[in-house]
């Protein structure tokens, strides 16, 4: 399959480099508004085409799929011209900073009938995909809880550079960036995932410093609760602004056992004799056409599982996965508005603080 990609800022280091990991899946074209930008990345990584607009990219014959990796202010219109094409295309999460504009990208994918993805790769971790199937399988009987702690020093590592594209636009929620709407999709996603429906009772935002950019609302610290269609209930516990990292944690409790998966992506079950055992990931969740080593959790091995859903992605154009996982527009939608959700319950709490 051959990838033109619209876009090169701070995102693509991870999509490129996860297309480096499958050598069936060649990226032939790119494009950015910053042209040495993209010049410079097709120099990096060997890419043939630099062309000067989204358009002119969109209309190579060479492109069977468009990997959108624009800063979420600028996801419609590239969206909207690759379907109008006839093209598959993937968009970067979030679809969209606006639920009715992520609809509208939904409901356009639905009429052209083409695959359209929303790029939440985190689907695609081993240990993500075996828990997935262990809950559906009844292996912790009925869902009771899960618990999310995520805890890192993200911010720090990534914002000591005042003019780059962290300070741009990453770090502001306005632009779609911060904690919230630059990471916590990808929790919504999962719990969503793994658990099915999702909706949200509480939310809580918290600053880290005393001072943030203009006209931002900060979200360095998250608390959510919420209710399961299917049953139980959930909490996500996390920060960026940590002194240092202890990654990302899951206790997934069920009538029958508890899961626990660990920062480094370790699995154990506690049965109701309290007996404790590990659980190991079988092979074959990692598909052997995508080379490295997997990781797990938050900024962790996120080009290995983007190579991985790229892989499923390439089998589904191709119509040889009749059971896609892969997070569809309509996922980006509702993860939009369970993100609007958030903003809206916290909104009151953050103007008394």
């Amino acid at each position: 399959m051959r990838i033109g990609i619209i876009g090169a800022g701070i995102h693509s280091e991870v999509h490129l480099a996860g297309y480096a990991m499958t050598p069936h899946i060649n990226v032939v074209a790119v494009t950015d508004v910053n042209q040495p930008r993209a010049q410079q990345i097709a120099a990096t990584y060997g890419i043939a085409k630099v062309f000067g607009s989204a358009a002119e990219l969109i209309a190579c014959a060479d492109v069977d799929l468009v990997d959108v990796i624009t800063p979420p202010t600028a996801h419609r219109e590239p969206v909207l011209t690759v379907l109008n094409a006839g093209k598959p295309v993937l968009c970067e999460k979030p679809l969209s900073l606006e639920p009715d504009e992520a609809s509208e990208l939904d409901a356009a994918a639905n009429a052209a009938s083409l695959l359209a993805a929303t790029s939440f790769n985190r689907r695609f971790d081993p240990a993500m995909r075996y828990l997935r199937d262990l809950v559906a399988d009844g292996f912790i009987g009925e869902h009771r809880m899960t618990t999310v702690n995520v805890i890192t020093a993200w911010e720090r590592m990534h914002g000591a550079d005042a003019s780059g594209d962290f300070r741009q636009w990453l770090r502001s929620p306005d632009t779609g960036g911060g904690f919230l709407r630059g990471a916590l999709p990808h929790y919504v996603d999962l719990l969503r995932y793994l658990l099915g429906e999702a909706g949200v009772s509480s939310a809580t935002l918290r600053s880290a410093t005393a001072t943030q950019p203009s006209g931002s609302v900060s979200d360095d610290i998250v608390l959510v609760t919420g209710t399961l269609a299917a049953g139980g209930v959930y909490s996500v516990a996390m920060t960026w602004s940590a002194a240092s990292d202890a990654g990302e944690r899951w206790s997934v409790v069920g009538s029958e056992r508890t899961i626990v998966v660990e920062p480094g992506g370790s699995m154990t079950a506690t049965d109701a004799a309290g007996q404790t055992s590990a659980l190991t990931v079988p092979a074959g969740y990692r598909p052997a056409a995508v080379k490295g080593e997997s990781g797990f959790g938050f900024g962790s091995g996120g080009s290995w599982a983007f190579a991985a859903m790229m892989d499923h992605l390439a089998a589904c154009v191709a119509g040889g996965d009749d059971l896609p996982v892969f997070a569809t527009f309509g996922d980006g939608a509702r993860n939009a508005q369970l993100i609007a959700d958030i903003y809206r319950l916290a909104s009151a709490p953050m103007a008394a603080s």
